[in-house]
């Protein structure tokens, strides 16, 4: 038992000196490129390594060309890009982007569409205390009874922010 033991221990500094040298020889090696490899020869590299990256994105594109599948995967991209209208119009509600939120919702985008945690413009806009937004908002025909997944409304959000001016507003169109 004695010996299996020490046997064991001997093993374990075994494994121990063995990690140790692995991480002196990559510091060797490491320490040696840094100070014999000139920096031109580190740049060189890069550079072929962000040409190759450029020619493999090349290549792809190619392929799905001649594969027919380029265009089906450009009118996905449209399509990811349209479904991410809503949220452009929420962020522009939030900022106070009056004109950015005038040609959202000329385009069609809807006043009331939720984001994945049941944020709509209007109580975007409200959380971020924009008055003018809210205004615009509601003459679209945003709902003010919209709640988030929280149920929180943006007469909440106005209120709890002591924005009663806001929060009458909202009020009024309940």
């Amino acid at each position: 038992m004695h010996l299996n033991g020490a046997i064991r221990r001997l093993m374990e500094i075994r494994s121990v000196n063995t990690a140790l040298s692995s991480l002196a020889l990559g510091f060797v090696m490491f320490a040696y490129a840094s100070l014999f490899i000139p920096h031109e020869r580190w740049r060189w590299s890069a550079e072929a390594i962000r040409k190759e990256q450029t020619q493999q994105e090349a290549a792809r594109i190619d392929d799905a060309e001649r594969d027919g599948d380029f265009e089906s995967r450009a009118w996905s991209e449209v399509a990811a890009l349209e479904a991410n209208r809503p949220a452009w119009l929420i962020t522009a509600a939030n900022q106070g982007d009056i004109n950015r939120m005038k040609q959202l919702i000329d385009e069609g985008v809807d006043v009331n569409a939720q984001n994945e945690r049941g944020v709509t413009a209007l109580i975007s806009a409200a959380s971020g205390l924009q008055h003018e937004a809210v205004s615009l908002l509601l003459s679209k025909g945003a709902d003010p009874s919209k709640v988030t997944d929280q149920g929180f409304s943006a007469y909440d959000f106005a209120h709890n922010q002591n924005d009663e001016e806001l929060a009458r507003l909202l009020t009024k169109r309940r």
